[in-house]
C-alpha cells in the first residue's frame, strides 16, 4: 500500500502513513470509548464524515470523501489511516488506551526518545501516559493508570532495547 502525500480540503498535506482494516478500527473505537461495535461503526462513518479520518480503498489509495456520496464510501471502503485514528482516540478515550501502549513506546524510540539517554525516565514514561490517557486522577494529585506504572513501561522499553 502507498504511503501517499494527501491534500483532501479542509486538511493539510500529511503522509497517511500505515493503514488499517476498517473492521480493526471499529474493534479500537469499541475497545477505546467501551461501546459495542455497532455504536462504534457508527462512530466511525462519522468520523469519516467529518473528516477526522482518512480512509482508503482496497488498493489503499486514498478515497477523496469531498467527491463521493457516503453511500460510495461506504462501497470502496476498506482501510482507515491509523495515525488519524489513534489522534482522535487519544483526544477523545475517557479510560487509558493500554493497548496502545507498546506503540507509543515504539514510536518514541523510533523518535530517537530514548530513556536514559536521549529523555529522561520520568519524561519519557510521563509521554507514554500524555498519549494514552494513562493517567488517573487530574493535576499534581493525578497517579499512573493500571499497565502505566513506572517499572511496566521500563519492563517494556528494555525488551524493545534488547
Amino acid at each position: 500500500m502507498s504511503n501517499l502525500f494527501t491534500v483532501v480540503a479542509g486538511m493539510k498535506p500529511r503522509p497517511v502513513g500505515a493503514w488499517i482494516t476498517f473492521n480493526i478500527a471499529i474493534g479500537k473505537v469499541a475497545e477505546a470509548l467501551r461501546f459495542n461495535e455497532r455504536l462504534a461503526e457508527a462512530i466511525m462513518f462519522g468520523l469519516i464524515t467529518n473528516q477526522d479520518v482518512r480512509v482508503g480503498d482496497a488498493k489503499g489509495e486514498l478515497i477523496d470523501t469531498d467527491q463521493v456520496s457516503i453511500g460510495d464510501v461506504r462501497s470502496k471502503l476498506k482501510f482507515i489511516a491509523y495515525n488519524d485514528l489513534q489522534h482522535w482516540l487519544r483526544e477523545h478515550a475517557k479510560r487509558p488506551l493500554v493497548g496502545y501502549r507498546d506503540n507509543v513506546i515504539a514510536e518514541l524510540l523510533t523518535e530517537g526518545n530514548i530513556p536514559g539517554s536521549t529523555i529522561s525516565w520520568k519524561k519519557f514514561g510521563d509521554e507514554v501516559r500524555n498519549r494514552c490517557n494513562g493517567w488517573l486522577g487530574k493535576g499534581p494529585k493525578r497517579r499512573p493508570a493500571r499497565g502505566f506504572d513506572h517499572k511496566t513501561i521500563q519492563r517494556s522499553v528494555k525488551a524493545r532495547l534488547g
